[in-house]
């Protein structure tokens, strides 16, 4: 398994994710529309492709990224150009949609001539020539297609951004109703950014309620070490158990894409300085290396798509958490798998807890009196060695929610 860092791994360099594919594929044979939600660098881009390139029999998919799109009509009319190269469509249904193509190359409105390029009042147009192609579609054996768009809620957020929060809430809308009225395709859906946020920010929840959430999680610790043994094993490295394990407490939160970036520096350290074997001190010299300045480029984007997603407000108060959080000594982080004992009177040293990091995680900020919880039963925890065994039970701890 060859690795790959920074471009979207397919085919061989592929890490099977089968309990997540497994899981889209169930929500797609009960006739569910999909999101896929996880973080950037989980892998979702990488599943979407394997399903595209690997469809299982009676399924045809289509992939298209939308991240850019900032108008309507744009978004419209990427999906209708999409459809003229899914495969899986029979003969007739490519021929109107070709068809079609060549009439909206212009478009006549109330006698006005509208470029595909100009505009936003041939958004609805567009939607319409789209609505009616998808509810004639005719498929070859009774395939199911599936259209799969990345990054669907930044394309949202671009129309909220350019256009108003209205625009933004008619996009919603009007794709609810291609899922509700267009049964012969089903949209898997993903993004980076949280749908279901920003449709609250827009008061438009109910807009897309009718959609079936899969998650993507880190991988488990079983997972990324077979991962690495297959990264290791493609380069001839030699690497102990031990040091797997050490690197693999570095990390922390084990996403493909962190696992791939701290291989390529243990491969390259490894065959540059004609190592025997990878040792703990070798994942700490690379850990900090790829931690550097120098390869911001690979975690920019968090930092960047707080601006682009939150408000004023918002970011006046994430940056200044973020940094206290990154300053904190020892900051441990608790992941599934590890065993915590019973809470404590007084706080530990340093952040230290979370129930489930990214979802229903809350943390405890040091040298502080009053916590905040989503719903009021924040517990203490003190992290202890992962392989440590305890047999104590948690104890609950009501918080104090700051108003």
């Amino acid at each position: 398994m060859q690795n790959i860092v920074g471009q979207v791994p397919r085919g061989s360099n592929f890490y099977p994710r089968d309990n997540v594919i497994n899981k889209i594929y169930r929500r797609l044979g009960s006739g569910s529309h999909v999101y896929i939600a996880a973080p950037r660098r989980v892998g979702k881009t990488a599943i979407m492709q394997h399903l595209a390139d690997n469809p299982r029999a009676g399924y045809c998919f289509q992939y298209l990224t939308v991240e850019s799109v900032e108008t309507l009509g744009v978004y419209f009319k990427r999906l209708l150009e999409s459809l003229r190269t899914m495969q899986g469509l029979a003969d007739k249904s490519l021929s109107r949609l070709n068809t079609l193509w060549q009439r909206l190359e212009k478009i006549e409105l109330a006698g006005v001539k509208l470029e595909l390029r100009s505009g936003d009042s041939k958004g609805v147009a567009f939607f319409s020539e789209l609505k009616q192609q998808l509810q004639n579609l005719e498929t070859l054996d009774g395939q199911r297609l599936v259209l799969m768009l990345d990054e669907f809620p930044q394309t949202v957020e671009n129309l909220r951004r350019e256009h108003g929060n209205g625009e933004a809430e008619q996009f919603l809308q009007l794709n609810r109703e291609l899922r509700q009225q267009c049964g012969k395709v089903q949209f898997i859906y993903t993004g980076s950014i949280g749908l279901q946020s920003i449709a609250e920010k827009l008061d438009a929840s109910k807009e897309i309620n009718d959609i079936n959430i899969v998650e993507v999680p880190p991988l488990q610790d079983n997972e990324a070490t077979d991962l690495l043994q297959r990264l290791f094993l493609h380069e001839k490295v030699i690497c102990s158990p031990a040091t797997t394990e050490h690197l693999l407490d570095k990390l922390a939160w084990l996403v493909p894409f962190h696992v791939q970036l701290a291989a390529q520096g243990l491969i390259d350290r490894y065959h540059d300085k004609e190592l025997k074997g990878l040792r703990k001190a070798d994942v700490d010299t690379v850990f900090a290396d790829i931690t550097n300045t120098r390869h911001s480029q690979y975690f920019e984007h968090y930092y960047s798509r707080l601006k682009k997603t939150l408000d004023e407000a918002e970011l006046a108060f994430a940056l200044p958490l973020l940094l206290h959080l990154a300053q904190a000594h020892s900051m441990p982080v608790w992941k599934p798998g590890m065993i915590i004992s019973p809470r404590q009177q007084k706080p530990p040293r340093g952040l230290f807890m979370m129930k489930k990091p990214m979802k229903n995680g809350r943390m405890i900020l040091p040298n502080t009196s009053c916590y905040s919880s989503p719903n009021n039963n924040t517990r203490w925890w003190k992290p202890i060695s992962r392989t440590q065994k305890s047999t104590s039970k948690p104890v609950s701890n009501p918080c104090i929610t700051l108003s």
